[in-house]
């Protein structure tokens, strides 16, 4: 039984935009500031993505004891212009930073079932993740996101890209991972779960 994501308080009214060639893109990423959600992968691959001509702006969500260590990556690689660290947010926060990206990006090296993929999802939004874990319960590859090895920051530029110049299959992706959410992550599904736990 799956923790339950309010999809009406997630929920992005409209249809996500199809940017253009040009155009800045937003990737987004909460999680807090550990070895565990893979941020020593996923910046070099904002460095490649960058480096690749692509105008994109990475913002993440979170805070912790890595923070001073990414700043120095981030330093290191000269993308401070890209990459923003927000530290700890409000739920409220949280939904309007989900509602203003455009690709949602969960590096982790091991995660068991990461309740920001399932809201990232319920927004609309199209997952680059990894393939550990409980991410596969959540992310169907080619469906409502693209699923990636541990520890591979090629893989990593290779799908982020993908999207960013595939902006039609990135929305389907955001539509399906939406309907993927109602229908399995929802807190109606969960309510109806345990009534039948109940109820036998």
């Amino acid at each position: 039984i799956y923790a339950g994501v309010d999809t009406g308080r997630y929920n992005f009214h409209g249809i996500r935009r199809q940017w253009c060639n040009g155009d800045k893109i937003n990737l987004l990423t909460i999680g807090g500031l550990r070895w565990q959600k893979g941020y020593e992968y996923i910046l070099p691959a904002i460095k490649q993505v960058v480096d690749h001509g692509l105008d994109v702006s990475y913002k993440i969500i979170g805070d912790g004891e890595d923070l001073f260590k990414l700043n120095m990556i981030v330093d290191r690689l000269g993308i401070d212009k890209n990459v923003h660290f927000l530290g700890l947010k409000s739920q409220e926060e949280v939904i309007n930073l989900l509602s203003k990206a455009d690709i949602y990006v969960q590096p982790s090296v091991t995660d068991a079932m990461p309740g920001s993929i399932r809201e990232a999802c319920a927004m609309q939004l199209p997952v680059v993740a990894r393939d550990v874990d409980g991410i596969p319960e959540i992310i169907e590859d080619g469906i409502n996101g693209l699923l990636v090895p541990p520890c591979n920051v090629e893989a990593l530029v290779t799908a982020i890209k993908w999207l960013i110049e595939n902006p039609s299959m990135a929305v389907e992706m955001g539509g399906a991972g939406r309907k993927i959410v109602k229908n399995k992550f929802s807190i109606e599904q969960e309510i109806e779960k345990w009534r039948s736990i109940y109820l036998s």
